[in-house]
C-alpha cells in the first residue's frame, strides 16, 4: 500500500518535471524565434480628427480602447491574423501607434492588409471612430554587418515577366517573405540576410537577383538549403538556386560611383544618371528639360528608338505611367510612358531617365 502510494507519487513528479521541463524547452524556442525576428512591428499611422488630436497626451484610459480597437479591427480584416499574434503596443509618435507582433511573418500580413485595404479606398475605423488607420510600415530590426554577396534564379511561373520592371517598392514584399521562408526552412538567423530593407536587393537579370548575406558560411548553407527542399514564396516565385557570388566583395565601407550624364552626339536627346532628374542632366549640357517630348514616347518603338540614340541596349520594352518615363529601368527594361505625365524635376534610383534637352528630339526617323 505505501509502495503503491510512493509508486503514485513518484509517477506524479515525473510527469510534474517532464512538464516543467517542455515549458523550459517552449520559452527557449521563443526567446529563440525572438532573437531571430527582423521585423519586430509595424508603425500605423492614424487619423485621429475624430477626437484624439494627439496620442502623446491621450488618456491611459483612450489608448487602452484605441489598443483594444486596433486589435480587434485587425484579426477581423486581416484574415489570418490571430489575437495571440500581437505582443505590445505603444504610441510612437502625436499620430501613430508601433504594434509589436510574435514573429516577422505576422508582422508583414499585417502591414500587407492594411497597405491592401487603404489602397482600396477601405477605412478601418478605431476607437469608435474617433480615429482611422491610414498607413503602415514595418519596422526592421536587424543590424547585422554584412560580408557576402549571393546569387539567386527564381523561376516566376504563371507571373512569368521581368525582374527588371519590378520597383524596390514591389519586390520589396516578395523578398521579406522570401527571408522568412528561408530561415524556417534553412535553419538561419533571420537578420542574417539583408532583404528586409527596400532597395537591399540587386536586380541582374530577368529571373535572377542579388542579396547580401552575413558571411560565406550562411551562403553555403543557402545554397545548400536550397537544393534539397522546395521553396516557393507564396504567389510570386519558386527559388531554383542560390550561390555564393564570387565576383563582388561586399563591405562596410561606402563606396562613390562617380556617373556623368550622357548626350547623343546628333540630338538633344540625354541619358540621365540614377537619382539625377532631367533638370540636373540638361543642366549639364546648357540645355533645358523639354518636357512635352518626353510625354510623347508613349509606344515601345519610339523608346527603342531613342534608346539607339543613347548607345542604350534595350532588354525588354514596357508602357508605365511613371513620373520618371522614358528611360531605362535596372538597367535592363527600356520604359515608355503609357498614360501617365512625366515631369522634368522627378527623380527614381531605378532609373536612367531619356532627356529632351532641346528642340531637336526626334522620337522616329
Amino acid at each position: 500500500c505505501c509502495c503503491c502510494c510512493c509508486g503514485k507519487i513518484m509517477g506524479k513528479v515525473v510527469v510534474l518535471a517532464l512538464v516543467a521541463l517542455l515549458l523550459v524547452l517552449a520559452v527557449g524556442d521563443v526567446a529563440a524565434n525572438m532573437s531571430q525576428q527582423a521585423v519586430s512591428g509595424v508603425v500605423v499611422d492614424l487619423d485621429c480628427s475624430g477626437g484624439l488630436a494627439d496620442l502623446t497626451s491621450a488618456s491611459n484610459e483612450d489608448l487602452s480602447d484605441l489598443e483594444t480597437s486596433a486589435r480587434n479591427i485587425l484579426t477581423k480584416h486581416c484574415g489570418k491574423l490571430r489575437r495571440n499574434a500581437f505582443d505590445g503596443f505603444s504610441v510612437a509618435d502625436s499620430n501613430s501607434l508601433e504594434i509589436d507582433f510574435v514573429s516577422s511573418k505576422s508582422a508583414l500580413m499585417t502591414n500587407e492588409c492594411v497597405k491592401s485595404k487603404v489602397n482600396r479606398g477601405r477605412t478601418l475605423m478605431i476607437a469608435n471612430g474617433l480615429c482611422s488607420i491610414v498607413d503602415a510600415t514595418p519596422v526592421i530590426t536587424c543590424t547585422t554587418s554584412y560580408t557576402a554577396t549571393v546569387n539567386v534564379e527564381v523561376d516566376l511561373g504563371r507571373s512569368a515577366g521581368y525582374l527588371p520592371s519590378k520597383t524596390d517598392g514591389e519586390l520589396a514584399l516578395p523578398m521579406r517573405y522570401l527571408g522568412i521562408f528561408l530561415a524556417d526552412t534553412c535553419g538561419i538567423e533571420e537578420c542574417d540576410m539583408d532583404v528586409w530593407q527596400v532597395g537591399s536587393l540587386n536586380v541582374v537579370g530577368p529571373t535572377s537577383l542579388q542579396f547580401d548575406v552575413k558571411d560565406a558560411s550562411t551562403a553555403s548553407t543557402l545554397s545548400s538549403c536550397v537544393n534539397s527542399n522546395f521553396i516557393k514564396v507564396r504567389k510570386w516565385f519558386t527559388v531554383t538556386g542560390i550561390s555564393l557570388d564570387t565576383t563582388t566583395t561586399t563591405t562596410t565601407t561606402t563606396t562613390t560611383t562617380t556617373c556623368a550624364p550622357f548626350e547623343s552626339s546628333t540630338t538633344d536627346w540625354v541619358l540621365a544618371c540614377e537619382y539625377d532628374s532631367c533638370d540636373t542632366a540638361c543642366a549639364a549640357f546648357s540645355g533645358t528639360c523639354m518636357v512635352s517630348q518626353m510625354n510623347a514616347i508613349d509606344t515601345a518603338a519610339e523608346a527603342q528608338f531613342v534608346a539607339n540614340l543613347l548607345s542604350v541596349s534595350c532588354g525588354a520594352t514596357s508602357g508605365y505611367n511613371y513620373q520618371v518615363t522614358p528611360g531605362l529601368l535596372n538597367g535592363f527594361l527600356c520604359v515608355f510612358n503609357n498614360g501617365g505625365t512625366s515631369f522634368c524635376s522627378a527623380t527614381n534610383g531605378n532609373f536612367e531617365r531619356f532627356c529632351c534637352c532641346g528642340a531637336n528630339c526626334p522620337t522616329a526617323t
